[in-house]
């Protein structure tokens, strides 16, 4: 990445509780304007955030915090998108549930 960047930081995880101290401080240190906010984890972790204290470190673009949640899980997200063309025949399993029987009837095998 070298050449590519102005600067590069290693911050704590979003889940931290030094996380949002550690990007306030670098938004004041290096004057931020913008922040865009990527991936869902954190696009989660800064709409908890918001909702917490009512503002963001800075002007902030970033995704919906509801969507960026359930695309962490695919089942939820299978939940939110059922019926829609974005996603493929999906079934809920589990090592409890594997329902194989379910799988080979309504999909059928191979699956991906």
């Amino acid at each position: 990445m070298d050449g590519l960047l102005d600067a590069k930081y290693v911050c704590p995880r979003c889940d931290s509780a030094d996380y949002f101290s550690w990007i306030e401080k670098l938004v004041e240190r290096e004057s931020i304007d913008f922040a865009f906010v990527q991936p869902e984890s954190e696009i989660v972790e800064w709409g908890k955030h918001f909702d917490q204290t009512g503002h963001f470190p800075c002007v902030t673009f970033m995704g919906s915090t509801e969507l960026s949640g359930s695309l962490r899980d695919k089942a939820i997200m299978a939940e939110v998108l059922e019926g829609t063309d974005f996603i493929p025949k999906t079934i809920k399993v589990t090592q409890d549930e594997p329902r194989f029987d379910a799988v080979e009837n309504e999909i059928g095998f191979p699956v991906g």
